[in-house]
């Protein structure tokens, strides 16, 4: 938009907004973990995201004592434990967390899956966390 007598001048104009400021910060982070997957960085939220769906789609059963939990850093449960999964069972499983990152720094806001067995050797699963 330009002035009409100045069509090169854009001082009247006000910024409503940038790419940056239009966009809001949601996305989907997904990964397919195995029975020795360890730990699996999905990736970095901003701070004032909120996981609002987390999935963990067990494709091929895991035997053992393997669990998978859903979190980060500082509490590798906090968006999914695994007293909600049944590795055992080829079926999703769904949790709906009420977490919000509020940390400015992004390795404190780093959603993470982790692996964990000492006997597992078999299993699949495809995890996905939607955050808004």
């Amino acid at each position: 938009m330009a002035k009409q007598d100045a069509p090169t001048a854009t001082g009247h104009l006000t910024l409503i907004s940038s790419k940056d400021s239009a966009g809001g910060d949601a996305a989907t982070l997904s990964a397919t973990v195995q029975h020795n997957s360890g730990t699996v960085t999905l990736g970095d939220v901003s701070a004032t995201s909120r996981p609002m769906d987390v999935l963990i789609d067990v494709t091929s059963v895991f035997d053992g004592d393997t669990a998978i939990t859903i979190g980060d850093d500082s509490n590798n449960s906090r968006l999914m434990s695994a007293s909600y999964v049944d590795l055992s069972e080829t079926t999703v499983f769904q949790t709906n967390p009420s977490y919000v990152y509020n940390n400015a720094i992004d390795a404190n806001n780093t959603i993470k899956v982790y692996v964990t067995t000492s006997s597992g050797s078999t299993g699949t699963a495809n995890i996905r966390v939607s955050y808004s």
